[in-house]
């Protein structure tokens, strides 16, 4: 939930939550305080809310959408990822957003998503 932009951890909500807010990492909850201890290490979030949007976005439904989308095949390069919601007009949403066909959605922070929005619906 507060991975940075290209870590392992960046994801899709990740990025739904930056639309909303920041989030940041304010403790640890010990596996044992869970039955049964979990295998994986545990964290507290607090997520503060942005007073007003930091993106221009006409849809937030169209942004989430695509954010899915790009993070659906995480691994795979943009321009193959986004085919299934822009079809033959990938390639040229990406460009007109600045954004580098061949990264990987790991990679985009929440500007270039809304800007790829943005391109999507001109």
């Amino acid at each position: 939930m507060a991975a940075k932009v290209g870590g392992r951890e960046y994801g899709a909500v990740t990025v739904k939550i930056a639309f909303h807010g920041v989030a940041r990492m304010v403790g640890t909850v010990a596996p044992s305080v869970f039955l049964p201890p979990p295998k994986v290490d545990s964290a507290l979030v607090r997520i503060d809310r942005h007073p007003q949007s930091v993106v221009d976005v006409s849809s937030r439904e169209l942004l989430f959408g695509i954010i899915q989308t790009g993070f659906a095949q995480r691994r795979k390069m943009l321009r193959r990822a986004l085919v299934p919601l822009f079809g033959d007009r990938t390639l040229q949403l990406l460009e007109a957003a600045g954004i580098d066909p061949a990264a990987r959605a790991e990679t985009i922070e929440l500007q270039a998503w809304a800007a790829l929005a943005r391109a999507s619906e001109a």
